[in-house]
Formats: structure tokens, sequence, C-alpha cells
């Protein structure tokens, strides 16, 4: 393949912000999309799990000892069975367990909210929240904060994260963990200006970015709906690289998932950058590259036929750029998802046909 840099080389984030604002008053609103819906069709984890299972999630712990010091040794333990149902998915013990619980202390409302956040119980987890923060005795501290930021992220209430964002600047309790929830809140909900602000705000802290952070920006763009999402991904991964951050396959997960809007000859450039970084391809890379390469076509499907009319109308380009692109990835050994392999067949006979025509 050949090598090739991301587009739009070294600019400010200020000024990817600012581009988007002048692009936004030109179209009279660009919308932002809610990150793609679950799709019904065969599919793997998504890029937030991929993240957590491999040690790139958000879910890194977040002590405060002043609030477990004026905690009783009941109520730790407590902590400690809702932090063990959480894990395990058992939302039916969390709750029992934080409806028997009448008290104020802080670590065991974050366990009953990491819980339930765990659970996928977003909405009770924002109950959770918002019950604590009308007790007027509750001392608050960063760690509920930061579950607030997640929380209410999940459930796309851009307007909570920011109020809640600017308590957590108001308050200088600015540190890696806020800046991470704030960067995975804006991802969710495909707000690319707030990831970018947030990036940005780090480095005129002199604060360091990582990883996890860029890749969650990254993946803003892969859940926004923006016509020019795909640049705002080629400058992220640009700022990425420039700042000696190495991007994993679950940054060009979403790199990948934010060129779903852009031409092909653009598309094909992530593959030039992913084998310049030396980073190898995975099941999700390639389902979701496909989908790529296909703009979103490919949902609802269940068969070899799904996908033939998912993609009738498709440019003869775009269709045998797939097949090559499918073709080469399976002789390198890389798994297929089930709506990969189901695309792979319905392209293979496609050109079957063609052949013999």
């Amino acid at each position: 393949m050949p090598k090739c840099r991301p587009q739009c080389r070294g600019p400010h984030l200020a000024l990817l912000i600012a581009v988007f604002t002048l692009v936004t008053s030109w179209e009279g609103g660009l919308p932002f999309s809610a990150p793609g819906k679950a799709r019904k069709s065969p599919k793997q984890a998504t890029a937030s799990v991929m993240r957590e299972r491999s040690g790139l999630g958000i879910g890194a712990r977040v002590t405060d000892t002043k609030s477990w010091r004026a905690v009783s040794p009941e109520e730790s333990a407590l902590a400690g069975k809702l932090k063990a149902a959480g894990v395990k998915g058992r939302w039916t013990q969390v709750w029992r367990l934080y409806q028997d619980y009448t008290g104020i202390a802080i670590p065991v409302h974050g366990a009953a909210m990491q819980a339930a956040y765990r659970c996928r119980r977003y909405s009770e987890a924002a109950e959770m929240y918002t019950k604590l923060r009308t007790v007027n005795d509750a001392e608050l501290n960063q760690v509920i904060l930061v579950h607030g930021i997640k929380i209410f992220g999940k459930l796309h209430d851009a307007d909570r994260v920011e109020a809640i964002w600017q308590e957590v600047l108001a308050k200088g309790w600015m540190d890696k963990f806020p800046a991470t929830a704030r960067i995975d809140a804006a991802s969710e909900m495909g707000d690319i200006r707030a990831a970018a602000s947030v990036l940005d705000y780090l480095q005129n802290a002199s604060l360091p970015s990582d990883v996890i952070q860029f890749s969650s920006a990254i993946n803003a763009c892969k859940n926004s709906d923006e016509k020019l999402s795909y640049m705002a991904a080629n400058v992220l991964l640009n700022r990425m690289i420039e700042e000696g951050l190495q991007p994993n396959i679950v940054t060009f997960t979403s790199f990948a998932g934010a060129h779903r809007l852009a031409n092909l000859t653009q598309t094909k450039r992530v593959l030039s950058i992913l084998d310049e970084q030396k980073v190898i391809p995975n099941s999700l890379f390639v389902e979701t590259f496909l989908g790529a390469v296909f703009q979103g076509r490919l949902r609802d499907v269940w068969s070899v036929s799904d996908v033939a009319e998912r993609i009738q109308g498709t440019s003869p380009d775009r269709v045998q750029f797939a097949l090559d692109f499918l073709d080469d990835v399976e002789a390198r050994g890389v798994s297929f998802s089930q709506l990969t392999c189901l695309t792979h067949k319905c392209l293979r006979r496609r050109a079957s046909t063609r052949c013999r025509a």
C-alpha cells in the first residue's frame, strides 16, 4: 500500500473547531447524529466495548481517600458488593442493594452508579446521580462528577454533560479522569467540537493527552453526521501522531467509521495510514471499514440477498475495491464477522456472474 499521512497537516485543534463553526454558519446548521443506532444485523462488539476489553476504556478507578475515610465498615462492604455485582452485570442485585441503602456515603453511591453504568442501566444511573445531588449534606467529589459526565453522555444529554463539566472546571478538579470522561461523552453524542475543545484545554493547561482520549475524540467523528467528519478525524489522527502517540486498532476502527461520508479515494487512504503505522487489522476494523466503503448501506443484513439489495446502485469502483480488500485481508488470516462473511459471499457471486457473462 502506498504510504501517506493523514490529511490537514498540523492545524491547532482550535482551528478545527473554528472551521466547523464556519461550515455550520454557511449551511444553516449541520445536525449531529446520535451515535449510530444499534444495528439489527449480525455484528461484533462496539468500539467502546472493545476499548474496555483491551484495557483502553475509561473505567480506570478514580479514588478519593477523604470520602473513603468517612465510610463505615458496613458501607465499605456494601460498596464492594455493588461493584462486584456491576462487574458481573447483575442488575437485579445492584438495584436491591441500592434500594436498601439509606445513607449518603459517596463511595456507596458512586459504586451504585458505576454498577448501573456497567449494567447499561443509564436512566437508573442518572436517577441515582440526581438523587444524590439533591441531598444537602452529601459531600460531592470528583468521582461523582466523572460518573455524571459518563452517564449523561450515554443518555445524549448534552446540557447536563456540559453543566457538570463546567462544575469540574470551576472546582479546579480537572485532570485525566474528568477530561477522558468528557471526551468519551462527546464521542457518544458525535460532538466533534466538544471533543476537540477538551484536547485543546489539556494542551493549554500543559496536561498530557493520551491514546485513549484521542481515540475517543476520533470516535466522535465516526458518530457524527457532519459532512466533513472524515476531515476532522484526519486532523485528530495527525495531531495524535505528531504528539508521539501510537494509534492502535481501536483508534483505526473509529477512524475508518468516520469515512462513511468520504469519497473512495479518501476512504482508501485509511488503509495506507493503517499500513504506515504498522497496525494489524482485526475483524471489527474490517467490518467497520467495509461499512465505510459502502457508505453505511449494510444495515439490517441477514443474508447474502440482503447484502445484494443494500448495495444496489453502488459504483462499480467501490464494489471492486471492497472485493479486493476482503480477498486481501482473508489471505492475511483475519477472521470475519458474520456481516463481513455475508458481504464477501455476495461480492464473490457478483464477480463470478460477471465473469461468466
